[in-house]
């Protein structure tokens, strides 16, 4: 989710109507949705701990794998194996918000490119 303080954009309908929110009240408002937002996917991941879950490995960041899962959650996972453009069955450890992390568990020999199972 991405969220943004409201701003006049030439041509639209609502460029004529009067900007009355002060941009502290505009910063509240963005701020608690956020805060919001934050709680929730907090709270939806927590529910991943200890599950097993399948990635496709996109890369590397900071000495980790990173893959995303099909929800497009990102895990990240530490091997020494070359992951890349595989599928991983990674065991969630950690949760936060953004992200995950988790411990391999097996890769296949499917590789970016090649169907996933739905």
């Amino acid at each position: 989710m991405h969220v943004a303080a409201y701003s006049v954009r030439p041509g639209t309908a609502a460029s004529v109507w009067e900007d009355d929110v002060p941009p502290e009240e505009k910063e509240r408002r963005r701020a608690l949705i956020e805060d919001a937002q934050t709680q929730i996917a907090g709270e939806l991941n927590a529910a991943l701990l200890g599950q097993e879950v399948e990635l496709l490995v996109d890369g590397k960041q900071r000495g980790r794998w990173r893959g995303r899962t099909r929800t497009n959650k990102l895990v990240f996972f530490e091997s020494s194996d070359n992951w890349l453009g595989r599928l991983a069955r990674v065991r969630i450890a950690w949760t936060g918000p953004w992200s995950m992390r988790g411990v391999a568990l097996t890769q296949t020999g499917c590789q970016a490119g090649s169907r996933m199972r739905a």
